[in-house]
């Protein structure tokens, strides 16, 4: 049995272990609105190695809106967690430490994908090699989610969609005709 196996097995027996954050500390499940719970949870139990090949299973559709959501959102919540943690405002120093000390990074990419599957899509060089650790990943937010949310259907159809091309690859062609 894989470790995401017995994570599975974990979400179908007591689902409101995640839902409820039962994994992890009580300072974390404080800051954390009672909705995103299940999501951190679920991404807490991942190792760190499954966290990384789950997350570059997937990429986004629009890397302007992540970037976004990553400065504006993300670090903007992360840091008032250490603020609280601290006492004080941390400095960036501190703040980048604590993201790499607490998987701050590899975590944002999965929430993302929770939170935007609208927006995600496979990264097929990726996924082709752990596609069975990022179905299983979207099994289990699936049957977490309060709505039975359809993570993988609709991940799946943003990736056969033909895409536009991006700026990059736009200037590229120009540049090269």
């Amino acid at each position: 049995m894989t470790e995401l196996d017995a994570i599975t097995e974990l979400v179908l027996k007591k689902p409101d272990f995640f839902r409820n954050g039962e994994n992890l500390p009580p300072e974390k499940r404080a800051v954390i609105s009672l909705e995103d719970t299940w999501e951190i949870s679920l991404i807490n139990a991942l190792s760190p190695e499954d966290l990384v090949r789950i997350g570059n299973c997937f990429e986004p559709m629009d890397s302007t809106h992540y970037y976004h959501f990553q400065g504006n959102v993300w670090f903007e919540a992360q840091r008032v967690f250490l603020a609280n943690r601290l006492g004080r405002e941390p400095d960036s120093l501190e703040i980048i430490s604590d993201a790499r000390e607490n998987r701050n990074f590899e975590t944002f990419r999965l929430c993302y994908i929770l939170n935007f599957p609208y927006k995600t899509r496979l990264n097929f060089d990726n996924y082709a090699d752990f596609r069975e650790l990022a179905d299983g990943f979207l099994a289990d937010a699936q049957l977490l989610h309060r709505f039975r949310y359809p993570y993988f259907a609709e991940i799946s159809t943003n990736s056969l969609m033909i895409q536009p091309p991006s700026e990059e690859e736009e200037k590229r062609r120009r540049e090269e005709t």
